[in-house]
């Protein structure tokens, strides 16, 4: 009797932790499903709002999609920068029309692989390059630098409220 009572509590472990698993993964599966869904990056969930966290740009959960200029402009800035093994470009391009930009002088993205080089002139909806699981976009005029400081830049879903 002891015996079949162990076998039954094992077994009733067993299907437990297969149930968790499977919705685990159900919804890690989801998770992945929502973000390679989006039509575009701009259409993809916000994983970090303008200054959460420091943060000086926002963040958007992609998955290698094509990363497009928003505003044109003449490229000043494309570095690569590494961290924990994950590497991103920086690329910064200083607008033709600020005005269309809330008044920054500057856009820029981080992205894993880049298209376009310093002085290149990109237009509106130009390819940039292509993301990695996320992108960062933000506008902010120190960021042309090299460096950032979300306190000096301009808040990018007031400019673009649909991203």
């Amino acid at each position: 009797m002891n015996k079949l009572l162990a076998a039954l509590m094992r077994l009733r472990v067993l299907v437990l932790l297969t149930v968790l698993l499977a919705t685990l993964f159900a919804g890690i599966t989801l998770f992945r499903t929502h973000a390679s869904s989006c039509a575009a990056w701009n259409h993809c969930p916000i994983t970090q709002r303008y200054g959460q966290n420091e943060e000086h740009g926002v963040d958007v959960w992609t998955q290698g999609l094509p990363v497009t200029a928003l505003r044109s402009g003449t490229i000043t800035f494309s570095h690569e920068e590494c961290w924990d093994g994950e590497c991103v470009m920086d690329i910064t391009w200083k607008l033709d029309y600020p005005s269309h930009a809330g008044g920054s002088p500057y856009m820029y993205v981080q992205i894993r692989t880049s298209s376009v080089y310093v002085g290149k002139h990109v237009a509106d909806g130009a390819l940039l390059g292509y993301s990695g699981s996320f992108i960062e976009v933000g506008l902010t005029p120190d960021w042309a630098y090299g460096v950032s400081n979300w306190r000096w830049g301009v808040n990018i879903l007031t400019v673009f409220p649909w991203l």
